[in-house]
């Protein structure tokens, strides 16, 4: 990593033993009860999720994702058939790779084709 931001973290807040997380969050939000918002449920937001894991297990900090299972709408649970699977295939992918090759910084694996968040259409 280009930055040690674990260690910068922990000396910011004088904590050198301090468990320190990452929280992926979406470039937009979702509500409970809306609708799907392009860049969330869809493969750019499944590439985000794939840069975020990469990202937690090369800084070896844990990672909290935002699209986890929701009871009160499907708009936010990547255990939906619909809505969480191409966040789902993504996880898997990484987490298959992973234990193959053993490799948790494979080239391009922090690199998003759109990280300006927005759809492409919109740009």
């Amino acid at each position: 990593m280009e930055f040690d931001l674990k260690t910068l973290i922990r000396e910011a807040v004088a904590m050198p033993e301090v468990e320190v997380i990452i929280e992926e969050t979406a470039n937009r939000f979702v509500r409970e009860h809306g609708q799907s918002i392009p860049g969330v449920g869809d493969a750019q937001g499944a590439e985000f999720m794939r840069a975020a894991m990469y990202a937690g297990m090369q800084s070896q900090m844990a990672t909290c994702h935002f699209m986890v299972y929701h009871e009160l709408s499907q708009w936010n649970n990547i255990s939906d058939p619909v809505e969480g699977a191409l966040r789902r295939e993504a996880a898997t992918t990484v987490l298959n790779s992973v234990r193959m090759t053993g490799d948790v910084a494979p080239e391009g694996s922090l690199v998003l084709e759109n990280p300006r968040g927005r759809e492409i259409t919109d740009l």
